[in-house]
């Protein structure tokens, strides 16, 4: 099985991409040319589609690390590619590429990975 993410840092979009039983997301620190993963972080508050007719609220979501959090550090010039395992299952993941993207008013960080097991 493999997926392709992408996590988007925008209050527009969900910081979270899921593949089979894990849940990625991009924490600090993180650039142009490296970023930092959280795999499997419990998520301790998350609130959605809070809006009200006259007033919009951005989504937020804090994460705790748990037992089964795996962080990884991935980047362009020795380490782009992380083997970790996880309910006895063996996982690869791949930085594919970084970039800014222009939404709204700013521009945003955007991370693609390739991930597979």
């Amino acid at each position: 099985m493999e997926k392709l993410l992408k996590i988007t840092l925008s209050p527009f979009t969900q910081p979270i991409e899921n593949f089979a039983d894990l849940s990625v997301t991009v924490t600090a620190p993180y650039s142009d040319k490296f970023v930092t993963i959280k795999i499997n972080s419990g998520i301790n508050d998350y609130n959605e589609n809070l809006d009200q007719p006259w007033i919009q609220v951005r989504q937020a979501t804090e994460m705790i690390d748990t037992d089964d959090t795996i962080n990884l550090k991935l980047d362009f010039w020795e380490s782009n590619i992380k083997r970790f395992v996880h309910n006895w299952k063996r996982y690869e993941i791949k930085l594919m590429s970084i970039w800014k993207e222009e939404l709204e008013w700013d521009s945003f960080s955007n991370f693609e990975f390739y991930l597979k097991n």
